[in-house]
């Protein structure tokens, strides 16, 4: 299967160039990607770490301080949690970073009753919310011997004749029952073996979560977008999905971002209860769909940026969506952003089976929230 990646672009290089310039680097002492070089005596010696080298102690220090960034410690703990009897598991752990989307870690290995468990994580560690919970799931024993196979498969060492920039790159360790271990190096992205490897076991990952299978961030199919997306379901999570999907089902925005102006009132209207009750600050409250759709995409609230945060689905066919409300605007400083409150929506379904908008409140100090949005409309102007 294809990753797909935004943000990506190739650019051509002579290897020839490249090595130059990388003896340069090393020549000066300089560190690349946490990796020990240059002796003290200017001697090469045969434990020593060179750019792309192979042996895992001399990627140590980086894979650590990645892992760490998901709050996984190190390998040798990680396996000790599962110990049974003394003895240790294999353990898998890859993870992938997205530029500006965070990233995901997966952690593969048999639980103390030998069961194959994958555990996901999503996001950087320091900036979960208080209620975040890593995802678990049960793999089949076929799954779990393929993934080991895979793994051991993969190239020490991966590189290619050009040079590559993107938006992702990939990292995989593979651990076995006496603690050696596998860590794969080498250029990132353009369909590279560790990030091949981790499209299979984010894909294997999601046929034991089907309500996280079901997702479609903005259409996209990527595997991995699914996986970091489930962090957003809550309670019932099937209709949680369901909500999910209808949230992203515009062409290139989610639903929260469709009050910028640019929407027309008619793609939002079927989204909205017929009996409605929307408020918004400095406005009479609003029991009217269409009228809701017309202030919702009419401009008026371009400055606002709804910053949602999970979606709870109860089993009575009501689902409830909350979160921050930010006031933003450019100034000779760049972006202001100003948060001004937070924001709470319920959405129900209707005898046809659908989600819609039953109730939309603004939560915030009115002379304050009237006081962002004079300054953010008077900026515009």
């Amino acid at each position: 299967m294809k990753l797909k990646m935004r943000g990506s672009m190739k650019m051509k290089s002579d290897r020839a160039s490249s090595k130059l310039a990388l003896t340069l680097l090393l020549s000066t002492g300089c560190i690349l990607a946490g990796v020990p070089i240059a002796a003290s005596d200017g001697r090469a010696k045969s434990d020593e770490c060179a750019y792309y080298d192979a042996p895992a102690r001399c990627t140590e220090s980086e894979r650590n301080a990645r892992r760490k960034s998901f709050g996984l410690p190190k390998l040798e703990k990680i396996q000790r949690q599962t110990m049974r009897g003394g003895k240790a598991s294999e353990l898998i752990v890859a993870t992938v970073k997205v530029k500006r989307r965070g990233g995901l870690a997966l952690v593969m290995q048999r639980d103390r009753d030998g069961i194959p468990i994958v555990e996901i994580h999503s996001m950087p560690a320091d900036s979960r919310p208080a209620d975040y919970k890593p995802i678990k799931a049960v793999i089949p024993e076929a799954t779990w011997a393929s993934a080991l196979s895979k793994g051991n498969a993969l190239d020490l060492v991966y590189a290619t004749e050009e040079v590559l920039v993107c938006g992702a790159n990939f990292s995989v360790e593979i651990v076995d029952k006496e603690g050696n271990v596998r860590a794969p190096v080498g250029d990132s992205c353009g369909g590279e073996p560790r990030g091949v490897y981790f499209n299979f076991l984010a894909e294997a990952t999601l046929e034991q979560l089907p309500h996280c299978k079901a997702l479609a961030p903005l259409g996209s199919d990527w595997p991995p977008g699914k996986l970091a997306a489930c962090f957003e379901l809550r309670g019932n999570k099937v209709a949680a999905a369901e909500l999910y999907n209808l949230f992203h089902a515009f062409e290139d925005r989610p639903f929260w971002e469709t009050h910028d102006g640019w929407t027309d009132p008619s793609d939002i209207l079927p989204l909205l209860d017929d009996e409605i009750s929307f408020s918004w600050p400095g406005i009479p409250l609003i029991e009217d769909a269409e009228m809701v759709a017309n202030f919702w995409t009419g401009g008026w609230l371009a400055p606002v940026k709804f910053e949602a945060g999970p979606i709870l689905a109860g089993p009575d066919g009501i689902a409830h969506v909350g979160g921050r409300v930010v006031f933003t605007g450019s100034s000779n400083r760049g972006v202001d952003r100003q948060p001004s409150g937070t924001f709470a929506s319920t959405w129900k379904r209707g005898v046809d089976g659908k989600f819609r908008m039953r109730r939309f409140d603004y939560l915030a100090q009115p002379f304050r929230s009237a006081e962002l949005f004079r300054n953010a409309n008077e900026r515009i102007r």
